[in-house]
């Protein structure tokens, strides 16, 4: 029988945080984005409601999501980041792991020292990048049709404060606009998922 400790085992305890700080938070933002686009706004198509109704309800999960999974970016970025600068500058391979085995044929365990893996800190390096890019991403290739989307969110909540009972949100539009943010954001969630799942590799290695 022997006893195989990861990597991992002897970081300190602000690094070992990290990386559990670091992989919750990129799952988090992996299923938050991915139900989003999923499943929260093909229901919100599905129920026939008005495209009035549909912009606004949009918008209120915009604004209600934006700040939380901002945070949530920064932290786990940043979580990634300081465990890749960690283990970088003070890579596993300069102390070895010790390994004790039992035999039957001898009374006394033997030990060997093993090193781990030394090239960890690329893994949350690339976890840190590709959480970052979430922000760039977003910002880029879907900035456009989410100021669509809150644009007529807008003019449908002025026409009703001023109940000028006009229809002044284009419904083909609308949903043009909601078929191109799902699988915007679809990929928006694998750069997530694809973080996490590196990271998941680096916490067993």
């Amino acid at each position: 029988m022997s006893a195989h400790p990861n990597s991992g085992t002897f970081l300190p305890p602000a690094v070992r945080l990290a990386k559990i700080v670091g992989t919750v938070g990129s799952g988090a933002l992996t299923g938050f984005y991915y139900t989003h686009s999923r499943h929260t706004i093909p229901s919100l198509l599905a129920s026939n409601a008005p495209a009035e109704k549909l912009v606004k309800a949009f918008k209120h999960i915009h604004h209600a999501s934006h700040t939380p999974t901002l945070a949530t970016i920064i932290a786990s970025s940043s979580s990634f980041a300081y465990v890749a600068y960690y283990l970088f500058y003070y890579p596993p391979n300069h102390a070895g792991v010790a390994t004790t085995t039992f035999a039957s044929s001898s009374f006394f365990p033997s030990t060997s020292i093993d090193y781990p893996l030394g090239d960890e800190w690329a893994l949350y390096g690339a976890s840190a990048l590709l959480v970052a890019l979430v922000v760039p991403y977003t910002k880029s290739f879907m900035n456009a049709v989410q100021k669509s989307l809150l644009g007529a969110a807008e003019s449908a909540e002025t026409t009703e404060r001023r109940k000028l009972g006009v229809n002044v949100v284009e419904e083909k539009k609308v949903r043009e606009d909601f078929e191109e943010w799902k699988w915007r954001s679809t990929i928006r969630a694998g750069l997530a998922g694809a973080a996490t799942a590196i990271a998941v590799v680096g916490l067993v290695a």
